[in-house]
């Protein structure tokens, strides 16, 4: 009973120094965790699987992307994922398969990385905006940012292979749809229990 009660506090705790993030930080320190948060979602990016029959492979950014938006809100969200595009552009090696440069940007999955920009801000907004309490409602806006991240996906993809509709769909989305749904799901239930909107 006392080691659950030491949990609940614990997590009482952690809620609140997030929360406390969320209403405001400076500078200096919203820079470092910002930072931080671009390495964590770099590491989740040497989680890969390659698809044979697609230039996109599965990897765990989605997951990590959508959970900081929740967690982290709008601006240290998006924070994050402006320096991991922007430094991962200038040349940083945490893109999928330690790849760096503006080239990683401009090619097959650049647009993938592009989205998680629109994605976690969006995210954020809705965990900070509206009571996203429930499973239901946290899994709806976790689709939203998934949406949004296939969107760019598929649009800098069409161009890259100069395919139509169907086909950029059949290779750039459909193949991993119900992982990442999965994916949405996993989230909305970590979220449940350490979203510092919802205490």
């Amino acid at each position: 009973m006392e080691i659950i009660k030491e949990v609940s506090r614990e997590r009482a705790r952690w809620l609140a120094s997030i929360a406390e993030l969320r209403r405001g930080v400076g500078l200096k320190k919203g820079v470092l965790i910002s930072l931080g948060l671009a390495l964590l979602t770099g590491m989740s990016a040497q989680l890969r699987l390659p698809i044979p029959f697609s230039p996109v492979p599965i990897t765990g950014q989605v997951f990590i992307v959508l959970l900081l938006g929740f967690i982290f809100g709008k601006e240290i969200g998006l924070g994050s994922q402006l320096f991991y595009v922007g430094l991962g552009g200038a040349g940083v090696p945490w893109f999928t398969g330690l790849s760096g440069g503006f080239t990683s940007l401009t090619g097959p999955t650049g647009g993938y990385i592009l989205g998680f920009l629109p994605a976690i801000y969006l995210v954020g907004w809705l965990s900070e905006s509206f009571e996203l309490k429930g499973i239901s409602r946290q899994f709806l806006a976790g689709l939203a940012g998934l949406g949004v991240i296939y969107l760019f996906g598929s649009l800098q993809l069409s161009l890259f292979l100069n395919s139509g509709f169907s086909r950029t769909v059949s290779l750039g989305v459909l193949p991993f749809a119900w992982l990442d749904i999965g994916k949405v799901l996993l989230v909305s239930l970590v979220v449940k229990e350490f979203n510092p909107a919802n205490p």
